[in-house]
């Protein structure tokens, strides 16, 4: 029993001193403060547009979001009105947050541009 409990004080007091001292001063250099981009214009919808139409919009935000990517292009192709919450059953889920706003707030600021190697990307008429 006395032991155990000093063989674990000895064991936290190495531990303590074995924690590298320059650590907090260290804190800057790894975490560098991102630039928070512009937020686009708003995107309006237009009931009129063509299946090629859209297929086209959603190969610009593909390619604005994934492949180049430019998180402020990508927003510019996202309607103001978009919903993003859904139940399973397909109807909205007005509890959430939902929108333009609550994406971009999410993205903007945490948006990491890093190289990625993207697989597929997949185009269903009429939801984009």
């Amino acid at each position: 029993m006395r032991f155990a409990f000093l063989s674990s004080k000895i064991a936290t007091s190495i531990s303590i001193l074995a924690v590298p001292t320059g650590l907090h001063a260290r804190v800057d250099v790894l975490v560098e403060p991102r630039a928070t981009p512009a937020k686009p214009a708003l995107c309006v919808r237009d009931p009129s547009t063509t299946k090629e139409q859209n297929e086209a919009q959603f190969d610009a935000f593909v390619q604005a979001l994934i492949y180049k990517p430019d998180i402020t292009e990508a927003f510019s192709y996202i309607a103001q009105d978009y919903v993003v919450s859904m139940l399973r059953s397909g109807r909205r889920d007005l509890s959430r947050s939902n929108g333009f706003d609550t994406g971009w707030n999410a993205l903007s600021l945490t948006w990491d541009p890093s190289s990625i190697t993207p697989l597929d990307a997949t185009f269903r008429y009429p939801q984009g």
